[in-house]
């Protein structure tokens, strides 16, 4: 017993083809549209996660392996803020001379 809706053999394929013509692009199009923005969404949380390269200005100063202990007593000074960052470089360049 055949029922009114449905499809004959000879008829499926031409369905089928008629159902999908011109589609195919753009379902291609959008597929990539989709992509582009996955890798964009995740580009942007990867780099959003990095913490920030800092300026020169923001950057503290540290102080190199001390050659003496007054140079090791004045970076400890800089670091507990007693001296600013010029106090510091003056006095260094003093006791390196």
């Amino acid at each position: 017993m055949t029922t009114y809706w449905t499809i004959r053999p000879e008829h499926r394929n031409v369905y089928l083809h008629q159902a999908n013509h011109g589609h195919w692009g753009l379902l291609v199009v959008l597929f990539l549209v989709i992509l582009a923005l996955l890798i964009l969404v995740i580009g942007a949380l990867l780099v959003a996660g990095r913490p920030r390269a800092r300026s020169a200005a923001e950057r503290p100063i540290i102080a190199p392996r001390a050659a003496s202990a007054a140079e090791q007593i004045l970076a400890e000074r800089l670091a507990r803020g007693e001296i600013d960052a010029e106090e510091y470089r003056r006095r260094r360049d003093a006791l390196r001379e």
